[in-house]
């Protein structure tokens, strides 16, 4: 790990004087994103009065982010990214489950551990003399995903994962130095993070955007000359809805997240866009599979074969040929931080069990069916029902609740809610948001709600969630 980590340090020195990142109309090279990292985090170990070995950090700045996530691979500490959008209660749980020395924000904030703010004029000015290392056994990166239990998991990223997967992309999609990457995803999220580690594997710029705005992005497109753009599927149809155009530079537009509807994708295609569909997941680093453009446009619901150097195959098919898929990479997490057995369920003899359910077809590709059985992703966000239940059954007039995954044709899959309530209750879906705004992210809110006198049961007397999708299939509108 030293060596790589001196390898990329003076990859760094080396590029000092490279664009690295474009944001509000500013350029900053990689000498200058190395001295804003410094100051980071000379600035969180006064905060914490000794070197933080494990940073929080809760901010949709991308250049806190990139100054960040750099000063974590120079100074082998474990940065802990958590999605800025989350309530403060959820906040607390992913601190409490990831053993935090700090939080930092880009603005004050109150948490259940010590806190610090960084902003951008403490990030570039002053002087930047190299902190103080840390252990050279810590993960580089701590990104959670939600468990089937509504436990929050952090997933476990070494260095050498991430750089693995950064070069695995950069073979695939043949990207290099003169290319520009428009990131417009949460840097929080592993598919918006991994644009900024392969800026650093490449040497290209990334062109950072805060947050997604269909008409931000279509600009940005043609005045930057972007050359690659990764969206989730809610993204491009926004894009494509809002009239935007490709610009005559853009060679890849790397769509995944989710499961992309086939008729969205030659919609985009027929459009001009040039699509590559891909498939990965947070604890595998990002891609683990990624279509050419000619693939795609020949196989609009295919994913693509394995990125180089990664093994892939389906277990327990059944009689179409579905089954869990399994990965086995060098970018693999190490596993879930202080959960043992969740890990031991996920990683087996060097294979990642993913809980998603795919097919092979004829030429070696990759069709993905599903996401985790009872996973929704709505706009590129993972949601999972047993969080949103355990939410739910906090809310008084509650007595029962089943949470379920609905079509939509803005966000993909909608949160969709049947409940039971008790004696004499009442409750609206107006009623049920407002009384979750302070426990659920918005994107986790219920969008629809189904009001039933008790749920339907399986013979083993587990509530059948594959009834209470149907019966919200039969009568979709809110009842």
């Amino acid at each position: 790990m030293t060596a790589l980590r001196d390898r990329l340090a003076a990859l760094l020195d080396s590029r000092a004087a490279t664009p690295a990142l474009r944001l509000d109309a500013a350029t900053y090279t990689w000498g200058e994103l190395r001295d804003a990292s410094h100051r980071f985090f000379r600035v969180a170990d006064a905060a914490s009065h000794s070197p933080a070995r494990r940073i929080a950090l809760a901010t949709a700045d991308p250049l806190l982010t990139a100054a960040a996530l750099l000063g974590a691979l120079l100074g082998q500490r474990t940065l802990i990214l958590l999605h800025p959008r989350l309530t403060a209660a959820e906040r607390d749980a992913q601190l409490a489950a990831s053993a935090a020395d700090l939080l930092v924000a880009d603005s004050p904030i109150a948490a259940s551990i010590p806190t610090c703010a960084v902003d951008r004029e403490v990030l570039l000015q002053g002087s930047a003399p190299e902190p103080a290392r840390a252990s050279s056994g810590a993960p580089l990166l701590l990104l959670f995903t939600s468990g089937t239990t509504g436990r929050p998991k952090g997933a476990m990223l070494s260095l050498e994962a991430l750089w693995a997967a950064a070069a695995a992309s950069s073979e695939r999609l043949e990207t290099g130095p003169d290319d520009r990457w428009l990131a417009c995803m949460p840097l929080a999220h592993i598919g918006g993070l991994s644009i900024l580690l392969r800026g650093l594997h490449d040497g290209l710029l990334v062109v950072a955007q805060p947050r997604f705005h269909a008409g931000a992005v279509a600009t940005a497109l043609h005045d930057e000359a972007i050359t690659r753009l990764s969206l989730v599927p809610t993204m491009l149809r926004d894009l494509i809805d809002a009239g935007a155009t490709p610009p005559p530079s853009l060679r890849t537009l790397l769509l995944g997240g989710a499961a992309a509807p086939p008729d969205l994708v030659r919609r985009a295609i027929a459009a001009g866009w040039p699509i590559a569909t891909t498939y990965g997941l947070t604890e595998a680093a990002a891609q683990v599979t990624t279509a050419t453009l000619a693939q795609t446009a020949a196989a609009p619901g295919a994913c693509g074969l394995p990125l180089p150097g990664y093994r892939l195959r389906i277990t327990d098919p059944a009689a179409d040929g579905v089954g869990q898929i399994e990965v086995a990479s060098p970018s693999l997490m190490t596993g879930y931080h202080a959960q043992p057995e969740a890990t031991a369920e996920r990683l087996r003899d060097g294979w990642l069990r993913t809980g998603d359910l795919g097919l092979l077809l004829p030429d070696g590709q990759l069709r993905l069916v599903s996401r985790r059985s009872d996973l929704i992703v709505s706009g590129g966000e993972n949601i999972y029902p047993a969080e949103i239940e355990a939410a739910l059954r906090t809310v008084p007039e509650v007595a029962e609740a089943c949470v379920v995954a609905r079509p939509s044709d803005r966000w993909g899959q909608e949160v969709g809610a049947m409940l039971v309530l008790r004696p004499g209750a009442s409750l609206t879906l107006e009623a049920l948001r407002e009384a979750l705004a302070d426990r659920l992210a918005t994107f986790k809110l219920p969008r629809l709600l189904r009001l039933v006198h008790a749920l339907p049961h399986t013979a083993g007397g587990k509530v059948d969630r594959r009834a209470v999708a149907d019966a919200f299939a039969a009568a979709p509108k809110q009842t």
